[in-house]
């Protein structure tokens, strides 16, 4: 079956949609995913030691005013 160059344009263009729809699909958006997932269990970790360095800095404090 030839196609018309016409056609052969139509078709390449679609190839290149699906192509990119898959590259944003499986690889992008699963990138952006996990470093914004990553980003927000380092600001947890983050408020976690904050909290473990001011409850430590308190018990000293109780523990030289004993």
């Amino acid at each position: 079956m030839k196609l018309a160059r016409r056609e052969k344009y139509f078709v390449s263009a679609a190839a290149l949609f699906i192509a990119i729809y898959f590259l944003f699909q499986f690889f992008i958006f699963p990138f952006f995913e996990t470093r914004r997932r990553v980003e927000r269990g380092v600001s947890a970790k983050e408020d976690n030691l904050k909290e473990i360095a001011r409850l430590s800095s308190e018990y000293h404090r109780y523990r030289r005013s004993s």
